[in-house]
């Protein structure tokens, strides 16, 4: 099962070394992005195995119930393939790297564009986070020297820029988003039946 000293010690940590959990599969609304991705494919950690299967939670903004969502993951060597089981066009790949002792960073590559959560291993579950651009003061947004490219988006720059504004934003304080719950492979759908043996024809053949 996935626990954080497994995890710290197998990555030997260090976010200079090292920087795919979420939509839904995880969208990252009102996120913070770049232009380039900041944790190349060679940077990317295995936290989680070669791969496996995991019951998704994703809590409705709307004040709704939560909405589940059975999927696999898979390492890929570029990142964690996340697939959902109920409709397989439904997958993203992130890459995972630890942020700090305690959360780490995913990141997302859409339309050549990346994006940025925050994730946190609790157990069998991992927290997924979605910190905003809007979280943030004017104050911090100058600070930090973050480019505003909308009302919802900022863009960094570069890993050690996106390691201040994320750790900025957990100081502002975040709502989970959902979570990943590690689970054991679904059941094997059981075998066909045999098909029944022809009848034989009523009467003497003519």
């Amino acid at each position: 099962m996935l626990n954080r000293r497994t995890v710290l010690i197998s990555l030997g940590i260090s976010l200079g070394r090292t920087l795919s959990v979420g939509a839904a599969m995880i969208a990252l609304p009102g996120c913070f992005a770049s232009r380039e991705p900041l944790v190349t494919a060679r940077e990317s950690a295995q936290l989680f195995g070669a791969g496996g299967y995991a019951r998704h939670i994703a809590f409705d903004r709307m004040g709704g119930g939560p909405l589940a969502n059975a999927v696999s993951y898979r390492w890929t060597g570029d990142g964690y393939e996340i697939v959902s089981l109920a409709n397989p066009r439904e997958r993203i790949t992130y890459r995972v790297a630890p942020l700090d002792r305690v959360w780490l960073v995913a990141q997302v590559i859409e339309g050549g564009r990346a994006t940025y959560g925050i994730g946190k291993i609790d157990g069998p579950r991992v927290w997924t986070y979605a910190p905003e651009c809007s979280q943030l003061t004017d104050a911090d947004r100058i600070a930090l020297n973050l480019e505003v490219q909308d009302s919802q988006t900022c863009l960094v720059s570069d890993r050690a820029q996106l390691r201040t504004v994320l750790q900025r934003a957990l100081q502002r304080g975040l709502r989970p988003q959902g979570y990943y719950e590690v689970t054991p492979p679904p059941a094997a759908a059981p075998p066909a039946a045999p098909p029944r043996p022809a009848r034989p024809p009523e009467g003497p053949p003519r």
